[in-house]
Order: structure tokens, then sequence, then C-alpha cells
């Protein structure tokens, strides 16, 4: 169930309803200290499988499986006499969860590679990839990474974690949330605010209109040209293809506010995932800025522990461009994910090589769009298609997509206006009224009317929800 389904806001705010109604019996009859009970998160782990087993029990039970294998091999590594024994511990939890990870992401690829190589009959793995299966597996792995480091203690409570790795706002797309950050908030959950409420609907609310008036309706003009490219003429072609970098920034970074209102509206507090990062200076710095949640993890728990920068150039090089194509991979079994990865470690060794301390801000942005082409295409041939149509004239029609213009005229916007607030490039920023006053709640209603009157409902998935 994903967080822009009419169906989750109707279910959320029953959830908000029960939990409200709990709290407020708590604290009348109970005690005003024991609204924070294991009750509320019972409900919320409940409803967290709800949302994921709505779509498919199957489901529900992968993420199970993931809950299990993080909580008995964390107390396990803490139970080890030995290091030999921590470590193989720590290596059949990690291994277990790639497998399943990897059967479940890469087979059908793999499968189909063979048969293309060696010109087999076409066989057919009945697998339906689990939503989330990629977010709620790394944070799991960071989990049992982070207690065999010794950074935190594994958690003793089955409900803890089992609330942590499943927690609904996060589980389908991420942010991809540390065991030291959530794990304390759970521990000392104090339940719903009226505070947190009106911050959380206000962040849920952007998110929202970032999905289904900007993503969504960019997607209807990308998918046509990107189908065809050569029917369009170059004009056109270059539009989608910045049009789509407008759209899986404001799908995901759409989603990523959704699940930060999401849990603030519940009393968690979620990183932000997204750092203006079509204001990088250079690649690297994009990398800092773009889903900062999976390119931290990638730097923590692979690029440092290969040896980061800390063996000469060379091994540098090699380590910044491995990582890349890991994270292609993670994004989606083909060629042209692992393209893309590749691409982007090359681009940035080269900054880092020549141009590590300029600000080239145009010419990043460029390149990333034009590596967005290989995340896009459906394959190879599909993306040279949009390579060729970009820089050859030819005849074909012209669509001057105005929400691309409405679009980037938004995303403007939102720069100046951090910009001109923080006196520089600012983080992803909330500008937040006060519901208690008439204009605040006025001009709140107003944009909630807007998004939902030009809001596009044709098409609800997350392009991250895949992954």
């Amino acid at each position: 169930m994903y967080l822009n389904d009419f169906r989750f806001i109707i279910d959320f705010g029953a959830l908000l309803m029960i939990m409200g109604i709990l709290q407020i019996f708590s604290s009348l009859f109970l005690g005003k200290g024991t609204a924070n009970t294991r009750l509320q998160q019972v409900i919320l782990l409940a409803f967290s499988f709800f949302c994921i087993c709505s779509s498919d029990i199957r489901f529900g039970i992968s993420v199970l499986n993931v809950i299990l294998i993080s909580y008995f091999c964390t107390l396990s590594i803490e139970k080890a006499k030995s290091e030999m024994t921590r470590k193989i511990v720590r290596g059949g939890g990690i291994s277990t969860l790639l497998l399943i990870l990897g059967y479940f992401k890469y087979s059908n690829f793999f499968v189909n590679e063979f048969q293309r190589l060696f010109g087999k009959d076409k066989i057919v793995l009945d697998l339906v990839l689990p939503l989330g299966i990629s977010f709620y597996t790394f944070t799991a792995i960071s989990y049992i990474i982070d207690v065999y480091r010794k950074k935190y203690n594994a958690e003793r409570s089955f409900l803890n974690v089992a609330l942590y790795i499943s927690f609904f706002p996060k589980l389908v797309a991420g942010p991809i949330v540390r065991g030291d950050c959530f794990l304390p908030q759970v521990r000392n959950y104090k339940g719903l605010s009226l505070e947190n409420l009106e911050i959380g609907i206000q962040i849920f609310s952007i998110g929202l209109f970032k999905k289904i008036v900007l993503a969504d309706r960019l997607c209807v003009f990308v998918n046509d040209v990107f189908y065809a490219p050569s029917a369009f003429n170059m004009f056109t072609v270059i539009l989608a293809v910045l049009s789509y970098a407008l759209q899986i920034y404001f799908d995901f970074s759409g989603y990523s506010d959704m699940a930060i209102g999401t849990s603030k509206m519940l009393g968690f507090d979620i990183p932000l995932n997204f750092n203006r990062p079509y204001m990088a200076k250079n690649i690297s710095d994009f990398w800092s800025r773009w889903h900062i949640s999976l390119s931290s993890w990638f730097r923590d728990y692979v690029y440092i522990p290969l040896g980061g920068s800390r063996k000469g150039k060379r091994r540098t090089f090699i380590n910044l461009i491995l990582v890349m194509v890991l994270s292609g991979l993670w994004h989606g079994a083909g060629i042209t994910f692992l393209l893309w990865g590749l691409l982007h470690g090359i681009a940035s060794c080269i900054d880092r090589a020549f141009s590590r301390e300029k600000t080239r801000y145009i010419g990043t942005f460029i390149v990333v769009n034009l590596l967005w082409i290989f995340f896009r295409a459906e394959s190879v041939k599909n993306a040279l298609d949009i390579f060729r149509a970009m820089v050859m004239r030819h005849s074909g029609m012209i669509q001057p997509y105005t929400w691309s213009f409405f679009a980037m005229a938004i995303l403007g916007i939102s720069i100046i206006v951090a910009v001109k607030k923080n006196k520089g490039i600012s983080d992803e920023g909330y500008s937040l009224v006060s519901l208690n006053t008439i204009g605040g709640m006025t001009a709140f209603l107003v944009f909630v009317g807007l998004t939902i009157m030009l809001g596009y409902f044709g098409n609800t998935a997350f392009i991250y929800g895949r992954f």
C-alpha cells in the first residue's frame, strides 16, 4: 500500500483516531505518564504489517523473515565468546539477507541472460519482488553491522526490532534509517502530540503535491517520449529528458516527505533524504545530496571498509567505481542500471582527480540529466535512441509540455526561497504555517484543495517502490 493511495489515507486517519483515543483514555484514567504504552507500539506494528500484507501476504512473510534474522543474529553476536564466533554470526546473517535479496531481485535477470547467451528455451520464474525489499534488507544489514562494531547494544525487545524494520512509512521506499536513530525513539515513545500532528500533516501534504501534481503529470509526457523518441523532434526529446530528472526528483523526494510527515504525526523523527541535489557543485556533491540515506549507507558499510581514500589514488578510484556499480545494481537488475552506476563512478573519479574543489553547477546538472537516461531507459538500445534523438535533427512532433515548465518554475522558486531564507544552498527545509491561526489554516486548506484539483490520479506507483 502506497502512501499516496486514497485507501491508505483513510486507514491512516483511522489509525490516528484509535491511537488518539487510546492516549486520551490513558491520560484520563490511568495517569498522564502512561500514554507511552506498549499497546500503542503493538498497534503501530500491526498496522505496518497490514499495509505490507494488503498488497500480498507473501510480502509480510518476507519482512518477518528479515526481522527474525536481524533479531537473533544481533543477540547471538553479543552472546558470542570469541571474535571468530562473532564474525561467523555476522557473516552468516548478512549473507542470508543478501541471498534472500538476490534471489528475489536478480534471479529472473540471470536466468534471462543465460538463456539469451546460450540459446536455451524460455524459462519464466514465478517470482514477485516484495515491496521495499532493498530498503528493509539494507536496514537490517546496517543494524547487524552496527551491533557487531559495538556502536550500540543489540535490542532485547523483539517488538522494538520488528517495529524498527517494518515501520510502514519508510518500508516501501525508505529512507534507510539507522538503529541508533530509530530504536531510542521506540524505547522512549511519547505518543501523539498536536504539535507533531500540525508539522507532520503539512510535510505530508508537500510530499503529496510533489507526487500527484508534479511527478505523475510529468510521467505521462516522459513515458510517451521514451517509448518512441524518433516520433518527437529534438527539442521535445531534450525536454523529456529534463522532465524525467524533475519527475524522479519530485517522485522520490515526495515519497520521502510523505514518510517524514507520516512518521512525525505518529511521534517519530526520520532524517531528511534530500538536500537540493540539483544544486550540487560536482558529482560527489550530488551524491551527498541525493538519497542521502543510501549514499551514506554505501559510504559507511562498503566504501570505507574497502579502504575508502586511504590507500592511494588508484585504490580510491577502484573503490568509487565499485561502490557506484553496486549502487546501480541495488536499484535494479539490468544492464542499464549497471551502466548508470558505472558512469557515475567514472564521473566521480574524474571529479576527484581534476576538479574536486571547483564549482560546476551547470556542468554537474547536465551530466546527471544525461545519466538519468540510462536509469529510465528500458534497454541500452532505447537509451542510445534517446541520445541519438537529442543530437540529430529530425522531423517529429513538437510538444512543449506545459507541466514541465510548471515543474521547473516550482523547483526554481523553492531554491530561491531556500537560498534567500538561509543565505546559501540550504537543506530540504519546509515552509510551514501555523494551523492555530485563521490565515495559516486558510493557506493550508487552499494548498490541499489545489493539490486535489491539480492532481493526476492515473498513476500511483512510486519509482523507488519497485527497488
